[in-house]
Parts: structure tokens; sequence; C-alpha cells
């Protein structure tokens, strides 16, 4: 059974976001406030005309026409509370050793990004005289 409505329900678009998980858990705050929220994709590769940014999978999301002032209002109300967390304040435990290792793997990942931008450069204008060079030695001989 398929609970989704059609986009021509009454609906209107709410917000369109970057990503169908972001509007996922756009909708997900939404609902916990009672208000009934759902995600369109918009599909596929696009360009945001305005920030011109590239995005992938787009996806909108979309509430009852009649409560579009009040989901606003509920975005806004999240927002403002949030925004006032002090998350040094916020005893979150500790690390789960699974997680101290992806991070680990990361900062790895990361650090050879790194070096790669850094040294990939002078690793390939090396390569570039050692090439030339090898061609004025053939030439010249």
């Amino acid at each position: 059974m398929n609970d989704r409505p059609r986009t021509g329900d009454g609906l209107v678009a709410l917000m369109d976001c970057r990503t169908e998980l972001e509007a996922r858990e756009v909708c997900a705050v939404l609902e916990e406030a009672g208000m009934p929220a759902f995600v369109f994709s918009k599909g596929g590769l696009g360009i945001d005309m305005v920030s011109g940014d590239a995005r992938i999978g787009i996806a909108q999301v979309q509430v009852p026409a009649a409560r579009i002032d009040e989901a606003r209002d509920i975005l806004r109300s999240v927002e403002d509370l949030s925004s006032r967390i002090d998350w040094d304040q916020v005893d979150v435990g500790e690390m789960p050793d699974e997680v101290a290792e992806v991070l680990a793997s990361r900062s790895a990942v990361h650090a050879l990004g790194r070096f790669v931008v850094t040294a990939g450069p002078i690793i390939g204008l090396l390569i570039l005289l050692a090439v030339v060079v090898g061609i004025v030695v053939i030439l010249v001989t």
C-alpha cells in the first residue's frame, strides 16, 4: 500500500534539499510536531540556477497547502532551539571503538590526500623534466 500522496493532492513545496537524506530529516522534524510531510525526488543531475551548485538527486519536502505557514513556524522554532544548544555542556558519552577506528582511517586517507595534492605537482614536473631531457639527449645524439 502506498500511503504517500501524489503531488496534486493539495501539497505544496516547503523546501528543496540537496539530498534525500536531508529531506527525510526535515520530514522527521515536521512529523514529530504532528505535521504530515512528504519527500519527492526531483531526480537526476542538475544545477541550481541561483547558486550555480551542481546537485545530484535533489529532493523536495512538501506539506499540505493549508498548513504551509505552520510548517515554516515549526522549522523556525526548531532552528531557534538548536541554535541555543551549548554543545560544550552536552555529554555525548565515550566514543565507541568502531567510530574511533573509522575516524583514524579517515585521518590517514586525508593525510595521504594532502600529500598527493602537495607532492603530485612536484613529481609531475620532475617527470616532465625527465621526459624533456630524454628527448633532448635523443635529438643531440
